[in-house]
C-alpha cells in the first residue's frame, strides 16, 4: 500500500472498504469500551463531544474537499498543474478559514453559555477548537488525494486517525484517569496525526506560494457546501439535539448515552456504504458520457441491497440480541431507538450514492435545492 499510489474503482473500493471495516472496529470498540468504563452520564457527555466534531468533519469536508476532489478527478491528462496548484490553495484557504470560523464560534458559545457540553472546562474546550482547524486542513488534503484516486493514501489517514484516537483515549480514560479532558486530548491529537500524513502524501503535489483561483473554486464550493453539509447532518444532528434541547424537558446524560449507544449500532452500515461511493466519485467524474456515468453509479447502488439491507434487516427484526452481544445491560432500553435509526439509515445509504454521483457530475446546485 503506498501513499502515492492510484488505484481504479475495484482496489479503491476495496481498500476503502478495507479502511472501514477496521475504523469500525475501533470505533465501535472504543464505543463500547468507554460504554463499560465510564458511568452512563459521562458516556453521554463524551458521546455528545465525538458526535460534535463528527458533525464539524462532516461541515467541512462537504465543499471545499469536494469541490477540489472534482477538479483533480476531472482535469485531464497534462492538465496546467499551475491551475491545479491554484485551485488547492484556494481550497485550503477557504476551508482552514471556515474551520477557524466553526471554532471559534464553539470556543465561545462553550465558554460563555455551556451550551454544547455541560461542564467542559477551558482546556478541554479549546482543544476541541483546535481539533476542529486540523480537521478543516485535512478534509482538503484528504479531498485532493480522493480525486487524485490515492485511495491508500486515503485509507491510511482514516485508519491512522482512528487508531492514535482510540489508543489515546483508552490510555486517558483507563491509565492516567484524565476522564473527558483526556479525551479531549486524544481527539485532538489524532487529528494532528490524520493531517501530517495526508500532507505527506500529497508532497508532490502541495502547492506553494502563487495565485488562488478563489472565484472559481468559492462558486463550486458552496453548492457543494450547502448540499452535503443537511444531508451529513442527519447523522450527528439528533444526539447534540438531545443534549442541547433536552436539558428543559428533563433529558439526562444517561439517556443520551443509551441513545448514543443505538446511534453506533444502527449506523455502522451507513459507513460501509459511504466508502463505496467515495471510491466511485472520481471516476464518475472522470466518466467521458452519462452512460459510463450511470454504469459506475448503478455499480455502487447494486452494493447496498446485495450487503448493507440485509445487515440492517438483523438490527429491525432482533435489535434486542444486537444489543445484548456488544452493551451491558444497562443500555438495554436502547431496542426501540435502534429500530427507528435502523429504518432511516437505509434511506441514507442510497441517497448517499445518489448524491454523490450527482456531485462528481457537477450538479451541486440541484442536490442544494
Amino acid at each position: 500500500m503506498g501513499a502515492q499510489r492510484e488505484r481504479g474503482v475495484a482496489g479503491g473500493s476495496a481498500v476503502l472498504l478495507g479502511a472501514v471495516a477496521m475504523t469500525s472496529v475501533l470505533n465501535y470498540g472504543l464505543g463500547l469500551a468507554l460504554a463499560w468504563l465510564l458511568p452512563a452520564d459521562r458516556f453521554g457527555t463524551v458521546g455528545t463531544m465525538l458526535a460534535l466534531l463528527l458533525l464539524a468533519t462532516s461541515v467541512l469536508a462537504a465543499g471545499f474537499p469536494w469541490a477540489l476532489a472534482r477538479a483533480v478527478a476531472a482535469a485531464p491528462e497534462g492538465a496546467s498543474s499551475a491551475q491545479a496548484a491554484a485551485i488547492f490553495r484556494a481550497a485550503l484557504i477557504g476551508n482552514v478559514g471556515f474551520g477557524l470560523i466553526l471554532a471559534v464560534a464553539f470556543v465561545a458559545i462553550q465558554l460563555t453559555s455551556g451550551a454544547f457540553l455541560t461542564g467542559l472546562g477551558t482546556g478541554p474546550t479549546l482543544l476541541i477548537g483546535a481539533a476542529i482547524v486540523l480537521l478543516a486542513m485535512g478534509s482538503v488534503q484528504v479531498g485532493a488525494l480522493q480525486g487524485a484516486r490515492r485511495f491508500d493514501a486515503v485509507a491510511t489517514t482514516r485508519v491512522l486517525e482512528c487508531l492514535a484516537k482510540v489508543v489515546l483515549t483508552l490510555g486517558a480514560v483507563t491509565v492516567l484517569a484524565l476522564g473527558v479532558g483526556g479525551v479531549a486530548v486524544a481527539l485532538t491529537v489524532s487529528a494532528a496525526a490524520a493531517a501530517a500524513w495526508s500532507l505527506w502524501s500529497l508532497r508532490d503535489r502541495w502547492p506553494g506560494r502563487g495565485p488562488v483561483a478563489a472565484a472559481k473554486t468559492f462558486a463550486e464550493a458552496v453548492p457543494l457546501s450547502v448540499a452535503t453539509t443537511g444531508f451529513g447532518m442527519l447523522g450527528t444532528l439528533d444526539v447534540l439535539l438531545l443534549e442541547v434541547l433536552g436539558r428543559s424537558a428533563g433529558v439526562t446524560a444517561a439517556t443520551v448515552g443509551i441513545y448514543q449507544a443505538a446511534a453506533i449500532i444502527g449506523r455502522a452500515p451507513f459507513f460501509l456504504g459511504s466508502a463505496i461511493s467515495e471510491a466511485v466519485f472520481p471516476h464518475i467524474a472522470r466518466a467521458r458520457t452519462l452512460a459510463d456515468a450511470h454504469r459506475v453509479t448503478m455499480t455502487a447502488l447494486r452494493f447496498v441491497p446485495l450487503v448493507l439491507v440485509p445487515a440492517q434487516l438483523v438490527l429491525l427484526v432482533a435489535p434486542n440480541w444486537a444489543l445484548s452481544i456488544v452493551l451491558p445491560a444497562a443500555y438495554a432500553d436502547a431496542t426501540e431507538p435502534l429500530r427507528v435509526i435502523t429504518l432511516g439509515t437505509i434511506g441514507l445509504l442510497v441517497a448517499d450514492v445518489l448524491i454523490k454521483a450527482l456531485l462528481a457530475r457537477g450538479f451541486g446546485g440541484i442536490v442544494a435545492w
